[in-house]
């Protein structure tokens, strides 16, 4: 069995494709986000990664500003919300109207809402990797005091990286 790691196919579910014609059956995937937004199949590559089951499916930015976008949007008084805005502005209005139009929208909200923020991975050596979207800055976690570990908003958005 194999192990990879892979992210941003931005909606291009032929990049997708590729990967499942390259791995074997028993293979693993750790898919570090941002599978919709400006490719041309946005919200079925969003779907088909969540759904495969060789696929570890880890948020990035842009499942983070669509589920944004997504909870503004049911409710009532806010519609069209600054998230949503800010999602269309980074290539995901597609995206948004795909998920607009499925029947299961609020479970498909619910489901990106929980998707892991990191994973952590043993390889062979016995090394331990941090997978995540963007950084990996740990902080002191008051809930866990055996243990540091980052806050969420730098596994997706942080662009200055912990060494």
């Amino acid at each position: 069995m194999a192990t990879y790691v892979c992210s941003d196919l931005h909606g291009h579910l032929e990049l997708y494709e590729q990967i499942k014609d390259y791995i074997q059956p028993e293979d693993k995937v750790f898919y570090l986000g941002d599978a919709g937004d400006r490719g041309p199949q946005c919200w079925e590559t969003i779907k088909t990664i969540y759904n495969d089951p060789q696929f570890i499916y880890i948020k990035g930015n842009h499942e983070d500003m669509l589920v944004d976008a997504m909870r503004d949007y049911l409710r009532p008084s806010r519609r069209f919300s600054d998230a949503y805005h800010l999602l269309a502005r980074n290539g995901g209005m597609r995206t948004f109207e795909e998920w607009e139009k499925d029947e299961n929208k609020e479970v498909w909200m619910q489901q990106l809402l929980e998707l892991p923020t990191f994973e952590i991975y043993h390889n062979a050596q016995e090394q331990t990797i941090y997978l995540t979207h963007a950084g990996f800055t740990p902080y002191w976690n008051e809930s866990r005091k055996d243990t540091y570990l980052p806050l969420d908003e730098d596994l997706i958005w942080d662009r200055d990286h912990f060494l």
